[in-house]
């Protein structure tokens, strides 16, 4: 059974990123964050890629972290047929699932013997992530603020 949660996760993740695309892809893709991450000029080398390769670049996104949620994504913001993608990124799942699966049970085993370093580092890496998150949102309000000043400036 964890294959198959697995495998089931996948695709309704990947699914829920496909179908916000479809859904609100356009409008979010005018903003001014969106157009730094995804400018039209990126936006239309997607839309090539996907007219050249079609259904493949569904196939292969799903083993390319990173990029994998901007091709789904831009998959659903193009309005590329939700069966055509569902079909091969339900057909990469089946690789990724028990690759993933695989690789937990051999970390699991790997670590069984010592669970107080595996507590330790995931003990780490929550302290990181959630530093992270800190700084991030820190960045984030800092910039807002700094944007609203020059714009109250620029309208007086």
């Amino acid at each position: 059974p964890p294959i198959i949660v697995t495998y089931f996760g996948i695709l309704i993740g990947d699914s829920f990123i496909f179908l916000v695309g479809n859904k609100v892809g356009h409008k979010i893709s005018r903003s001014r964050i969106a157009q730094k991450i995804l400018s039209p000029e990126r936006l239309e080398k997607s839309r090539q890629a996907f007219h050249k390769y079609g259904i493949w670049v569904n196939f292969f996104g799903r083993f390319l972290p990173g990029i994998r949620t901007a091709i789904f994504f831009t998959g659903g913001t193009l309005k590329y047929p939700f069966h055509k993608f569902f079909l091969m990124d339900g057909l990469a799942a089946l690789v990724s699932a028990p690759a993933f699966v695989w690789l937990g049970y051999w970390f699991g085993q790997r670590f069984s013997e010592n669970t107080s370093l595996l507590k330790g580092y995931i003990r780490t890496t929550k302290t990181y992530f959630f530093f992270g998150l800190l700084v991030l949102l820190a960045v984030i309000l800092i910039t807002m603020y700094i944007k609203s000043k020059k714009e109250k400036r620029a309208n007086l």
